[in-house]
């Protein structure tokens, strides 16, 4: 297939969670998987964009989260401003290495399994 240029999937969402369905969803997750979720409720994140965010990349003081082009889909730089509700969950979230989101020590790289079961 060498020499075909890929045609632009299509992959817009057509559905998005009521605040309602949202708070349910987030009352039965599973505790690890909550600040996840709230970031991406919050932030309007992509699942790979979290599961990477690295400490270096959030300014509490400025309210930011800093995404570099090789971390977004698109390839562009972006500055992602925090809500007072996601800043005060990720502040309280353990300071251990430098990824954010953890599960049994180890960072999250997969939230399917907990997802699904919330």
């Amino acid at each position: 297939m060498q020499g075909f240029k890929l045609l632009p999937e299509d992959n817009v969402r057509n559905r998005v969670l009521t605040g309602e369905e949202f708070q349910r969803l987030l009352l039965t997750a599973p505790d690890h998987l909550k600040p996840i979720l709230l970031t991406a409720w919050e932030a309007g994140m992509r699942r790979k964009e979290i599961l990477g965010l690295k400490r270096n990349q959030i300014d509490f003081n400025k309210g930011i989260i800093f995404l570099s082009g090789q971390e977004t889909k698109t390839g562009k730089n972006r500055r992602v401003p925090m809500s007072a509700r996601l800043k005060e969950t990720l502040q309280r979230l353990p300071m251990t290495g430098e990824n954010f989101f953890k599960f049994k020590g180890k960072p999250c790289r997969d939230i399917r399994g907990a997802f699904a079961k919330a």
